[in-house]
């Protein structure tokens, strides 16, 4: 199991959160706007490490594009427990969220290009630093920052496996961590199934969830912090979800990948933070992408 990053970081974050509540209960004003006293969001600290990111050529119905490799992550990294909800991201985005709508469930319909905006708007409302700069449809990423991001799918995978090597993420057996098209066919409340190693729960199953990465060949060797190509409008998405039903789908190896201005049925996002440590600030990773009035143009459609 994954260490404890430095307690700094995370304990700065909690008090963070603490201090909104504190002064949303003084000010006692409804009308004041949208401070998150509701913003009790998790998140679980991960320390840098190294595994192997992947499939072993052994692994049934492996993809072609999952070639076994070693991976070291050198930033420590908190990752949300379960996917974003409902209401936390209608909250944010500036609409109430409708009594209709069922809570605690993961939101959808989310393009990756509204993924980053809701992370740099989340950002600027707990005080952090964004970790996006987008300016004419040109999106980069400053991975020094200490706002909320996607994660990278190298973190993704690091994550999901926990340390272990079980075929999904918490088990070898699909029903017991995962909400898909045999036990639900809907998305389902978050949590519903059995946490992994390291507390992550859903991370096979209810939803697909966006990661940073473009579309693109893992390296080969030993890969440090690795970023797949982001000079692409395709981004990977990775879990599984609902709407599927066939097992390797759900497979911590497994990706797919959608154009990121596509809004699926069965598409939300977990988001991140990098946990900022003190250490030199690192360079920027550069990421251009399609302008978002273009993409987000094309009309909803459904994952296959």
């Amino acid at each position: 199991m994954a260490a404890a990053v430095d307690g700094d970081p995370l304990a700065r974050n909690q008090d963070h959160i603490r201090r909104l509540r504190a002064e949303q209960e003084a000010a006692d004003d409804p009308a004041a706007g949208p401070t998150l006293a509701f913003h009790d969001y998790e998140m679980i600290p991960v320390a840098p490490g190294e595994f192997l990111m992947g499939s072993p050529e052994s692994e049934r119905q492996r993809g072609l594009d999952e070639g076994q490799h070693p991976v070291r992550l050198t930033r420590g990294f908190a990752l949300g427990v379960t996917e974003v909800p409902i209401e936390l991201f209608e909250a944010v985005m500036g609409r109430l969220p409708d009594d209709r709508r069922r809570t605690n469930r993961p939101i959808v319909g989310v393009s990756w290009y509204r993924a980053v905006d809701f992370c740099n708007r989340l950002s600027a409302l707990d005080g952090l630093t964004p970790a996006y700069r987008i300016e004419e449809g040109v999106v980069t990423w400053d991975p020094a920052a200490d706002g909320y991001r996607l994660p990278t799918e190298a973190e993704w995978e690091y994550a999901a496996r926990a340390g272990e090597g079980t075929l999904y993420a918490g088990s070898d057996k699909l029903e017991k961590v995962a909400c898909h098209g045999e036990n639900s066919g809907f998305y389902c409340p978050l949590g519903s199934y059995k946490a992994n190693a390291w507390g992550f729960v859903d991370m096979s199953g209810n939803v697909w969830e966006w990661c940073w990465d473009g579309d693109g060949d893992y390296g080969e060797g030993e890969e440090v912090d690795p970023v797949r190509i982001v000079t692409t409008r395709f981004r990977i998405a990775r879990g599984g979800s609902f709407r599927h039903k066939k097992a390797p789908t759900f497979r911590v190896a497994n990706c797919e990948t959608s154009d990121a201005g596509s809004r699926h049925v069965d598409l939300g996002l977990r988001i991140a933070r990098t946990l900022v440590s003190g250490a030199e600030a690192e360079s920027e990773t550069e990421s251009e992408t399609e302008s978002e009035t273009e993409t987000e143009s094309e009309t909803e459609s459904e994952t296959d």
